[in-house]
């Protein structure tokens, strides 16, 4: 009778292979655990991939490197807003307080590339606190033979052509192909009428003309 992999004793279980909690699994090889990242899923990447591998990270590095002001004071007034009143204020503040020292930590520590996405916050631009660039991240793309017999265990967006007119350029985390590094296809890509909130912005005609505002789609 073989042992079954569930009777090995870890240290470190992580649920999920989503940013989170591949994050999370990295942490724990880093204090020298021996971890285990469980995945209903036959693909790793979870909702991180299926929201095209954006991450809400304020106060990062790039963002600091880029000389942009941001604040935890406005990070937690947008997650207010946009909670409507259902927000944990524990984990909202854990995630305002530590988010960008993760992502330092696996740029230094796991050696991830990472850049600002030429995106605002695309679901409440007028929400108290929002940013119109510097807090949406994703990973550089690279090559995906690099990940060996992992290449097509990874989950691929479903969102990855939907910012062509505004991303172009050779993708070589996926084969080289032509087409944008990376998409999103939400709500303010479907009609004009979702345009309105970023239209009452100060800053809209800068934003359209820079592309980080996707355009309807009719």
């Amino acid at each position: 009778m073989q042992a079954s992999p569930w009777s090995s004793t870890v240290d470190w279980i992580c649920i999920g292979s989503g940013a989170g909690g591949c994050a999370a699994a990295i942490a724990g090889q880093a204090q020298g655990f021996t971890v285990m990242l469980v995945e209903s899923s036959p693909l790793i990447g979870g909702t991180t991939a299926q929201s095209a591998g954006i991450l809400w990270v304020p106060m990062n590095y790039l963002l600091q490197e880029a000389g942009l002001e941001d604040s935890r004071q406005a990070a937690l007034a947008y997650l207010r807003y946009t909670g409507a009143g259902e927000n944990r204020p524990a984990y909202m503040e854990t995630l305002v307080d530590h988010a960008a020292r993760v992502l330092a930590a696996l740029h230094t520590q796991a050696e991830m590339d990472f850049r600002l996405l030429e995106l605002a916050e695309f679901y409440y631009p007028i929400a108290p606190g929002s940013r119109s660039y510097g807090r949406l991240v994703t990973c550089m793309p690279f090559p995906a033979e690099t990940l060996g017999a992992w290449r097509d265990k990874v989950r691929v967006s479903p969102f990855y052509h939907s910012l062509s007119h505004a991303l172009h350029g050779p993708n070589p985390a996926l084969g080289g192909s032509d087409g944008p590094q990376v998409g999103h296809s939400g709500p303010l890509r479907h009609h004009e009428a979702a345009l309105e909130p970023w239209q009452q912005r100060s800053d809209w005609p800068a934003l359209a003309a820079r592309g980080r505002v996707p355009a309807p789609c009719g």
